[in-house]
């Protein structure tokens, strides 16, 4: 009696691979899509900082609040 059970079982195997490969090389990333990401966050930091020093100096008039008076 001839076993076939090993060849089977690594054909599934291999099949298996070869689905995960083409799977993997199918996705496609955005290139370097995380840096537009990263320059909005330190733009955004950087406005903070600049809005924080000018409470602290005391600098704001009514255009940078909004024109609203409080």
């Amino acid at each position: 009696m001839v076993l076939r059970w090993p060849r089977t079982f690594s054909r599934r195997i291999g099949y298996c691979l070869e689905l995960h490969n083409q799977s993997v090389k199918a996705i496609r990333y955005p290139l370097n899509a995380h840096r537009k990401e990263l320059a909005d966050a330190e733009g955004a930091r950087e406005r903070e900082k600049e809005l924080a020093k000018e409470i602290q100096e005391g600098d704001l008039d009514e255009d940078d609040i909004g024109g609203r008076e409080f």
